[in-house]
């Protein structure tokens, strides 16, 4: 599935050695000694948001400990209000999946998504490409997916990530005219970030 191809966005983040206790979790993490980078983390993340982002994100996988969305909530929620990217697409992607054994909430995860890619977090600029793609909390319209797609594998390191984004492009150009594949190239080289902001309340 293409949201666990990007779920964590652990790999743009730094890991040689350092005296930084984030290092530390980071570096536990990446050997996959979660609990270890859990129980680092924890106290670190009242101040330091990269350590909240990856906490509620390790709460929201059960990685290191049980899947927990309420601790997951309380560590992404405040950053993602904020307009922090990084937590606004981990919250889309647990509205996708459905909090607390609810539903998913296509509409919700696809504004948190569209949050985050305005900002150009490219992660999200996939995940809202392939929203657009098969209108799953957006309206259909292969021209923005386009869009958002070429943007995300402009930006992303070599990877499955950006792997998943050309695919998804070259997917979705078989299905377009050549006017809108121009269309959506014009968009892509047009586009600018936008600042940070959360998504519009629903009335």
């Amino acid at each position: 599935m293409l949201v666990s191809a990007i779920l964590l966005g652990f790999a743009a983040l730094p890991s040689t050695a350092s005296a930084d206790p984030f290092e530390d979790g980071l570096n536990a993490y990446e050997r996959g000694d979660y609990a270890t980078a859990l129980r680092i983390w924890r106290p670190l993340a009242e101040r330091d948001a990269r350590a909240a982002i990856n906490l509620g994100v390790m709460y929201a996988e059960g990685l290191g400990t049980q899947k927990d969305a309420v601790e997951a909530l309380r560590w992404l929620g405040p950053a993602a209000l904020t307009g922090e990217p990084n937590a606004q697409m981990h919250l889309g992607v647990m509205f996708a999946e459905g909090i607390g054994g609810r539903p998913p909430n296509y509409e919700a995860a696809a504004a948190w998504y569209r949050a985050a890619a305005e900002q150009g977090d490219p992660d999200a600029q996939v995940l809202l490409a392939f929203a657009y793609s098969i209108g799953e909390g957006v309206p259909e319209d292969y021209v923005s997916a386009h869009m958002w797609a070429n943007l995300a594998a402009a930006k992303l390191p070599p990877g499955k990530a950006r792997d998943a984004a050309l695919q998804l492009r070259d997917q979705l150009a078989d299905k377009m005219t050549p006017v809108q594949i121009a269309d959506a190239q014009k968009l892509a080289r047009e586009w600018k970030p936008k600042a940070a902001a959360p998504p519009p309340a629903k009335p």
